[in-house]
């Protein structure tokens, strides 16, 4: 755990949009022979300090990682592709991914079928219930907790089980699109930095790939509350925008606290 000028700037300028986690990060692996704290990310990634010859970081985007690293041992150089998530300590969800059906029908090859329902989840333009009620859906409307969408728990039963069958079949490739990504600016690393109570820093940092393990521990379920879970991720509405069309969005989240021991 850390302490610093930085740190205290978290709070008021987070709340203004101006402090970027990426950005501080970038810069302690910048400044790594004065940093204890690149340092022990630097331990926890399997270098010996005593080995690296040098370390240059940069911010990227496009990808699941955000900050590359870059470390020189022996004359060759390794990068290290982090994707870097901030929580308060009493906040309990993160987005991780949020994009159009449209996007994960191309992304995922998903059927018609699941792509319907889950618009139908969403409440996008011509998947609302009263668009439904006009096309000769049949559809209980007084039973419905929210007339912009339907959730699993209120479509046809073979709807909502035809996205629980999807998502079951297709568990591993979608964890690994929501967490690690694709191509060259797909993520190695998850790293976790949350801001504790006490003005202190906790940081997580773990291989992707039991990142992927934590998050996708537990089945593929429907909630109580009609969302959808893939281990340890909730899939939802995005909702919320004001009221603009990016609140019909699918959204996963995870609670980045998972991944502390």
């Amino acid at each position: 755990m850390v302490k610093s000028k930085s740190l205290e700037e978290w709070g008021s300028r987070t709340a203004k949009g101006g402090f970027s986690i990426e950005r501080f990060v970038e810069g302690k692996f910048k400044d790594w022979k004065n940093q204890s704290l690149a340092k022990d990310w630097l331990k926890k990634m399997g270098y010996s300090i005593e080995n690296i010859k040098n370390v240059h970081a940069k911010r990227v985007s496009g990808g699941k990682a955000d900050v590359n690293v870059y470390v020189e041992i022996d004359e060759k150089v390794k990068v290290e592709r982090i994707s870097i998530k901030k929580i308060d300590e009493d906040a309990n969800y993160n987005q991780l991914d949020k994009r159009w059906i449209n996007h994960y029908q191309k992304l995922w090859d998903m059927p018609r079928n699941i792509v319907e329902g889950l618009k139908m989840f969403t409440g996008e333009v011509g998947f609302r219930p009263s668009e439904l009620i006009k096309k000769g859906k049949e559809i209980n409307t007084r039973r419905l907790r929210n007339g912009r969408r339907l959730y699993l728990t209120e479509m046809e039963p073979e709807i909502s089980r035809a996205i629980l069958i999807f998502f079951r079949t297709n568990k591993d490739r979608i964890l690994e699109d929501l967490i690690k990504g694709r191509g060259d600016q797909s993520a190695d690393w998850l790293m976790v930095a949350m801001l504790k109570n006490d003005g202190t820093m906790a940081w997580a940092v773990k291989r992707i790939d039991e990142a992927i393990r934590i998050f996708g521990e537990g089945g593929v379920e429907i909630s109580n509350k009609g969302n959808l879970h893939i281990g340890r991720i909730i899939v939802q509405r995005k909702g919320g925008n004001a009221g603009r069309d990016t609140a019909q969005m699918l959204q996963f989240k995870i609670n980045p606290k998972d991944l502390f021991d």
